[in-house]
């Protein structure tokens, strides 16, 4: 799933009714990968995971992809408009 926010900022988000891990890709304003949070539990609710600074997109993946995918830090990612 791809979360798209009008104003860049740092989003915090949560695993609540979860059914599967998940990786959490954090994009800046720019296309550029930020940071990738792996492996986040299914049941880690009620932990918060934030991004290290702002950032206009967040891509949720199943856990794994973004290793499968070869997805690194700082890398730039087309997003469609």
């Amino acid at each position: 799933m791809l979360f798209v926010f009008d104003t860049p900022a740092k989003y915090g988000f949560w695993m609540k009714d979860m059914n599967f891990d998940l990786d959490m890709v954090w994009i800046d304003a720019n296309n550029k990968v930020l940071a990738i949070t792996k492996s986040i539990s299914k049941d880690s609710y009620p932990q918060v995971f934030n991004p290290p600074s702002a950032v206009k997109y967040v891509l949720e993946v199943p856990s794994g992809f973004s290793d499968r995918a070869g997805l690194k830090v700082g890398q730039m990612l087309f997003i469609g408009q």
